[in-house]
C-alpha cells in the first residue's frame, strides 16, 4: 500500500481541482495513510 499512495497521488494531481473524483481519490489516499500509520504503531 506505501507504494500505491504516492501513485494514486500522482494520479489525482491530474484531475480537475474542484471535480469529484479527485476529492474521493484524496480522501482514500488519506485514509490509507492512517490505515498503514495504525498498522505500524500496532505492529511494534
Amino acid at each position: 500500500m506505501q507504494l500505491l499512495i504516492p501513485e494514486i497521488e500522482q494520479a489525482a494531481a491530474r484531475l480537475p481541482g474542484d471535480g469529484v473524483p479527485r476529492c474521493v481519490a484524496l480522501a482514500c489516499v488519506r485514509e490509507a495513510r492512517g490505515t498503514v500509520a495504525a498498522d505500524e504503531r500496532h505492529t511494534r
